[in-house]
Parts: structure tokens; sequence; C-alpha cells
């Protein structure tokens, strides 16, 4: 931005943002997909840095703290913590993928994002459950006794 000499009103004002959020694209906060080609065809996709969601866990450091993740570890799943995506975990097992998102907010762009790379979506909930799409109260995941149970159930949805 800088050394094209744009201020950071005149970026924020290009990509439709508050000067403040346009500051926190500068230090590395998530941006959405719009504003991010906003930024490439301003700067460039250097100024980007890919998140490779779909790369093996080996790639991508594999965490398991969680009790949904430890949960998935147990059901014989690779888990990936996701930050600042549409999800909060990515599951792996011999070719299926499982995007998860955690909470009763649910977040735009699970479903779409799921369906563009050809990986199924769960919603793990406690309290709100998210309509059009597969979804689980806490406890009920908690309580899923195999890996295919679970496959068949976020297919069959």
């Amino acid at each position: 931005r800088e050394q094209a000499g744009l201020s950071i009103a005149a970026l924020a004002h290009q990509l439709g943002v508050s000067r403040r959020m346009a500051a926190q694209y500068e230090s590395s906060s998530w941006i959405t997909a719009p504003r991010a080609e906003l930024l490439a065809e301003l700067f460039g996709t250097d100024v980007l840095t890919a998140v490779p969601v779909l790369q093996p866990p080996s790639v991508v450091s594999a965490c398991g703290d969680s009790p949904i993740a430890k949960k998935y570890g147990t059901l014989g799943f690779n888990v990936t913590e996701a930050h600042h995506l549409p999800f909060d975990l990515v599951a792996r097992q011999q070719g299926e993928i499982i995007f998860t998102e955690i909470g009763d907010r649910f977040r735009e762009g699970l479903s779409p994002l799921s369906r563009m790379v050809d990986a199924d979506s769960l919603v793990i909930f406690d309290k709100q459950k998210p309509r059009d799409i597969p979804a689980l109260r806490r406890d009920e995941f908690l309580d899923i006794a195999g890996s295919q149970e679970l496959i068949k159930f976020v297919k069959t949805y």
C-alpha cells in the first residue's frame, strides 16, 4: 500500500471497509474472498497468503486439544484446526474430508465451500441448530460410535 502511494484511508475506501479494518488486513487479519480479490487486483497475489486447508496434516499443523478434535481422533480421523475460515476443524480419513464448524454462531460460507472442494460439512452446536446443513448437538457428536456412522450421517443429509 505504501509503495503504491495509498493511504490507509484510500485503501479502506477502495475495499469498502473502515480504516481500522484495512489496518487489520495489513497485520494479517482474516479477509473475505471478495475483498481478497480486490487486494489482488490492486497489489497482485503476492500480498495474500494461501491457506492450505486441503493439504495433508503433515503440511498444515495438526491439533487435537478440544474434545471435538479428540473425538475425531478416536474415530480415526486426522484433524487440523482452522483459523479465520468458515469452519473450525478439517477432519480427514481415507479420502473423506469433513469441514466442521463448532458453536451456535453459524457463519455463512461453509456449505458453498464444502461443495466447491467436494468435502462434507458438519456443524456441532450446543443450543441453536442451523438449518439446511448437517448438524449434531455436541453430546450427540461425542456419542458417535464409529467413523462410518458419522460419514453416513453427513453424506445422507
